[in-house]
């Protein structure tokens, strides 16, 4: 009798959170059609694998308008402040564009501060309403704001702390460190006295971070939010639907081929190599698994400093090597051969920087293979985690099995040469 009054408290909490989240819904629709939103009858929100997502409801042929977006409701930072009115604000953003601000991309600096800034406003609203509640802002814009809540993409800037000790020796694994420490980096800003002056969590903060980085888009060399727009998947390869910004700054969602019934709703986005879609967007670009861009693995691994006794700790953090440039061998020699003295060698050859670089690019593939399924569901409870973590790691055992092949090669082609070089000596 008591196990079913459990259930049954249970089942109430999540119908009454349904009904809140349906209502929330219907209201936000209502909000759009009084803002000359245009919905086409062809389309609906539905859920889909767990949230919310625009599916077909019915046939949808090849260049039919789905959605369109008036100019009046697109915003970015600017006419956010302007609706804010607070002259505080204002001043804070003013004064965090002159700050020197390390990026990702380091060619969009201004953009990419106004996604910081523009996560940050976002963060003051849900825990400051008192200082929104009033504004033309939140009277226009509160149900989209509330809205991006339901978007969590599940990447690996939530993963626990073991699970990313666990990814150390990866490439993901130094590509999440490497993002996260940017994020920690604006949040301190963030959270001294010249603006919010209190703590900031990271989990929220990086959950606004990433909502600007998928469902924002670059308009007129500004970050703009579009109503609606979050609730459409976003792929740079396999989409069906095109996002197409109007003369007039209206946005339109268009059919970019024939959609099925009942299909999700997949709007083009900006391509991103397989690491970046997982850390940014929580997905993986399965139909084609590669690092093209980049794939950086530090020149002295931990198997040759325990190898060699080397105990310059500031060669892991300050040399890397990336296997996806062409000539990346070259760069490798360039290295060693300006520190064989850590390796007590007076050879200074090509064929012994080859060598400890297969043996660097060795100890990562090893590392890497030991990623089997059994391994990774002991770290990863969550089933999606085990199959982007599995696929992720396939992807890279791929490059690193490549690249061991390519300098195995080089090797056995050098030391050939020196042995035909050594015989035609002899027989001279």
């Amino acid at each position: 009798m008591k196990i079913k009054f459990i259930f049954a408290i249970i089942y109430l909490v999540l119908f009454i959170n349904c009904q809140k989240n349906q209502n929330d819904l219907n209201n936000f629709i209502d909000w759009g059609k009084k803002n000359e939103v245009e919905f086409s009858p062809l389309i609906e929100i539905s859920t889909n694998k767990g949230t919310l997502a625009f599916i077909a409801k019915e046939d949808i042929e090849e260049r039919k308008e789905l959605l369109k977006i008036p100019r009046e409701i697109i915003f970015n930072v600017g006419n956010a402040l302007k609706l804010m009115d607070s002259k505080e604000l204002q001043s804070q953003y003013e004064n965090f564009q002159k700050l020197d601000i390390q990026t990702y991309e380091p060619h969009h600096v201004d953009l990419q501060k106004e996604e910081m800034f523009f996560s940050y406003l976002i963060y003051l609203i849900k825990h400051e309403p008192q200082l929104f509640n009033n504004t033309k802002f939140y009277e226009k814009y509160h149900l989209f704001i509330k809205s991006l809540e339901d978007y969590l993409p599940k990447s690996p800037l939530f993963y626990t702390s073991d699970q990313i000790e666990y990814l150390s020796g990866t490439y993901l694994g130094k590509f999440h460190d490497r993002i996260k420490k940017l994020f920690q980096e604006e949040i301190k800003i963030f959270k001294n006295e010249s603006y919010y002056n209190k703590d900031i969590d990271y989990k929220e903060y990086a959950h606004n971070r990433l909502t600007l980085q998928n469902k924002g888009v670059n308009m007129y060399a500004h970050i703009h939010l579009i109503p609606f727009l979050n609730y459409f998947e976003r792929d740079y390869m396999k989409y069906n639907a095109r996002l197409i910004i109007e003369r007039t700054g209206d946005v339109t969602i268009m059919s970019k081929k024939f959609i099925k019934k009942d299909e999700v709703i997949i709007v083009n986005s900006p391509k991103r190599t397989n690491v970046e879609r997982l850390i940014f967007e929580g997905e993986l670009n399965y139909y084609m698994v590669n690092y093209k861009e980049n794939y950086l693995i530090p020149a002295f691994s931990p198997g040759l400093y325990y190898k060699y006794d080397i105990d310059d700790i500031d060669l892991y953090v300050t040399h890397f090597i990336n296997l996806a440039d062409d000539k990346f061998d070259e760069r490798a020699l360039y290295i060693y051969k300006n520190y064989t003295n850590l390796f007590k060698k007076n050879d200074d050859s090509d064929i012994w920087a080859y060598e400890l670089l297969l043996e660097n690019i060795n100890y990562y593939k090893d590392y890497v293979d030991t990623f089997n399924m059994e391994k990774i569901k002991k770290i990863f409870e969550d089933q999606v985690d085990q199959m982007h973590i599995d696929g992720a790691m396939k992807g890279e055992a791929k490059v690193l099995l490549k690249s061991a092949k390519y300098i195995q090669t080089k090797l056995d082609d050098l030391k050939k040469n020196k042995e035909d070089s050594k015989k035609k000596s002899t027989d001279l």
